[in-house]
């Protein structure tokens, strides 16, 4: 079966592709993308240990071989295709016709509210009306709502009126993308769109901070890992598995290969410089304005 999840989400919060995973073990599991080899696509034509087929989770642009290849597997197996909006979708849907394929579309846009609320409630102390305000003040859309919940992180309890005091304003761009701004890597906002974030943490500058130094430490270990010989976009699901640094376990597939992807544009010597530069940083009434003058490094 091929299921085409359309989504964005965080970190795997509220996730369609949850469910399956609980489903399969991670000995069942393979990323696909369009740079796994032939060897690697081999091990798909036999049967995983623990489950009667594999859970093969790929992107929208992994390329007609490679879809042909994982689509015409026996039905036993799941193919799971991400994508985050409806241009990435349109264009697999046509790929999918193409190939003859059939497929069934998971539009998981606006997870179901019952979720939202249940990753809130996990995360913080908080007042259901105040939960619900944060739904409603950014549309379902989890990026923003996840970059709210850790800035209101420091309160032991929240009510409707501090989370409308100290909740950031509403932001359609990722909190993800200040770090491939910082280091110039793929980045996808202006120098004014990453000032404007970091300015949605005044109130949450300590977080912003913690965030911005551990993923860039994360990018760090990963190069190291790739320089070691360990670590390639055809592995990943193999590294993971056998991982024993929790900051690379933590982290999901996608975000692995985005990291290893950043390794042919961006030096080690840049990333800890920035690393270097963002934790000399005190986290102070000042944070933010060296935060941005930091900014301009990525202009």
């Amino acid at each position: 079966m091929i299921l085409v999840i359309l989504e964005k989400t965080m970190d795997g919060i509220c996730s369609a592709k949850n469910v399956l995973y609980e489903k399969y073990p991670m000995s069942a599991r393979m990323y696909v993308t369009s740079r796994t080899d032939t060897a690697q696509l081999r091990r798909l034509e036999t049967q995983p240990l623990l489950c009667p087929g594999w859970l093969i989770e790929t992107d929208y642009d992994v390329g007609k071989d490679k879809l042909r290849k994982i689509g015409t597997l026996p039905d036993c197996n799941m193919v799971i295709i991400n994508a985050a909006n409806i241009k990435q979708f349109d264009k697999v849907k046509e790929l999918l016709h193409q190939l003859n394929l059939s497929f069934k579309v998971v539009d998981n846009r606006v997870p179901p509210e019952g979720q939202i609320m249940g990753y809130i409630s996990n995360e913080l102390t908080i007042a259901e009306d105040a939960a619900r305000y944060l739904i409603k003040k950014y549309h379902s859309y989890l990026p923003d709502i996840v970059a709210a919940v850790n800035t209101l992180k420091q309160f032991s309890f929240v009510d409707k009126q501090i989370a409308k005091r100290y909740s950031p304003e509403a932001n359609p761009l990722a909190l993800y993308e200040l770090v491939g701004y910082l280091i110039g890597y793929n980045s996808r906002i202006t120098y004014n769109e990453a000032v404007h974030i970091v300015y949605n943490y005044r109130y949450g500058s300590a977080h912003l901070l913690t965030y911005l130094s551990e993923t860039l430490m994360q990018y760090v270990l990963v190069y190291e890992q790739i320089e070691l010989g360990l670590l390639s976009a055809e592995n990943v699901t193999e590294f993971k598995r056998g991982a024993s640094i929790n900051e690379i376990k933590d982290l999901n597939s996608y975000q692995i290969l985005r990291m290893i992807d950043s390794y042919s544009s961006v030096s080690m010597e840049k990333l800890w410089y920035v690393y270097l530069k963002v934790k000399s940083i005190k986290k102070d009434r000042y944070s933010l304005y060296k935060l941005i003058y930091l900014l301009k490094l990525g202009k």
